[in-house]
């Protein structure tokens, strides 16, 4: 085979690869629960982590920890854009749960601690790009937040995460 018909050949599996990658992690359609289930596998054995996921049928957009189970509702599989984003909101209630919240009153910094956590988590797992939730959640319901709640705002998450847990 000549040199140029191989590399052609070699450029053309690059091609494919890059392209079922970006599909496999970066889809912009809801996930699927089956795929939601792979996720979840993936983050809890990459890090490390004993832990259990439910599903509950409801369009609300939301996800919750206890003391070794998360609880994501359909309504944020439907929210998220990609598995990078779905990556991150698992990654954050393991973080809830590895932190042992389930035991203690929840504060903003509970918060803060659970965001880095899962951006770690994701990341870790090859879920890279999923900070990109927090600018969908910016953007379709608000920065959120405030005194009168335990969350901060998105966007002081979002800086406390891009800055390695160093600034609100």
């Amino acid at each position: 085979m000549k040199q140029s018909v191989k590399r052609r050949w070699i450029f053309i599996y690059l091609i494919g690869v890059a392209l079922f990658m970006m599909t496999a992690r970066c889809s912009f359609a809801a996930v699927s629960i089956e795929r939601a289930k792979l996720i979840f596998s993936n983050l809890t054995y990459v890090n490390g982590i004993h832990a259990t996921l439910r599903f509950k049928e409801t369009p609300k957009v939301y996800a919750s920890s206890g003391v070794a189970t998360i609880t994501i509702y359909t309504g944020m599989l439907q929210f998220c854009d990609n598995e990078a984003q779905l990556a991150f909101v698992i990654g954050h209630e393991l973080g809830h749960i590895t932190k042992h919240d389930a035991f203690r009153s929840g504060n903003k910094q509970m918060e803060y601690q659970a965001d880095l956590l899962g951006y770690y988590y994701a990341t870790n797992a090859g879920y890279p790009s999923g900070l990109s939730f927090m600018t969908k959640m910016i953007r379709v319901y608000g920065d959120g937040g405030g005194s009168n709640s335990d969350h901060p705002s998105w966007s002081s998450r979002l800086r406390y995460v891009l800055t390695g847990g160093q600034m609100r």
